[in-house]
């Protein structure tokens, strides 16, 4: 039941965003280009798969960009505890390995970029262009 006195079924939850909010269970996995997306499996906790690629330069960092959607999300979820340059805190597992760190708006895609440091991209045997089965939660929620 919600403060109102409705239930989740009165809702009319105009768009698919608000309804993945609300109703994680009925995101559908969906496809974006070169990378992979389904439901929360919590609120602030996100599951996809996307590409590992090579910022240009030598030396360059390595990033995995977090798909639009999940993106939107976290954006609407973090409005009021993002950090310093937009940035924020979450907790991330790629295979066996969980470690903490940052992500950072991107402002010419529209998402975040998740920094894979080479501790992480040598444990789990990843190389630019490897697809990155990922779990990314919220830490500050």
């Amino acid at each position: 039941m919600l403060c109102d006195g409705s239930t989740t079924s009165d809702v009319q939850l105009r768009s698919p965003r608000a309804r993945r909010l609300v109703f994680p269970e009925l995101t559908s996995v969906l496809s974006a280009a070169g990378s992979t997306f389904g439901s929360m499996t919590r609120i602030g906790t996100f599951d996809f798969s996307a590409l590992l690629w090579q910022y240009p330069g030598a030396d360059g960092w390595h990033f995995v960009s977090v798909p639009a959607e999940i993106s939107d999300d976290i954006t609407d979820l973090t409005a009021s505890i993002r950090r310093g340059f937009g940035s924020v805190r979450v907790a991330v597992t790629v295979g066996t390995t969980t470690w903490r760190t940052s992500i950072f708006p991107d402002r010419k895609t529209g998402t975040y970029l998740l920094p894979m440091k080479k501790a992480v991209r040598t444990a789990e045997h990843l190389v630019t262009g490897a697809d990155v089965e990922t779990q990314l939660e919220i830490v500050d929620l």
